[in-house]
């Protein structure tokens, strides 16, 4: 049990450090081509980067309803949650 949600903890950090230098690249690429849009929807390196942007963005999600099924299964936190 340990060992799995070690695994599961850095899996879920790692995810996180990815979305966010995928969320901070678009930011920038966004901020810097505010000014001609037409060019920046056309560029496949950043249709790519949204891409991966997305797939981080929902196995991310996922992670957190993992982890939120594991805390609802704590005993501790099930009597928290659920008196």
């Amino acid at each position: 049990m340990r060992f799995g949600s070690g695994i599961f903890f850095s899996g879920c950090c790692f995810d996180l450090f990815l979305f966010l230098i995928f969320f901070f690249y678009l930011l920038g690429t966004i901020c810097l081509e505010s000014f001609n849009f037409g060019d920046f929807f056309r560029g496949s390196e950043v249709i790519f980067f949204l891409i991966l942007f997305l797939f981080f963005f929902i196995d991310f999600i996922l992670y957190l309803l993992v982890l939120l099924n594991l805390l609802c299964n704590l005993r501790i936190f099930r009597n928290l949650i659920f008196f």
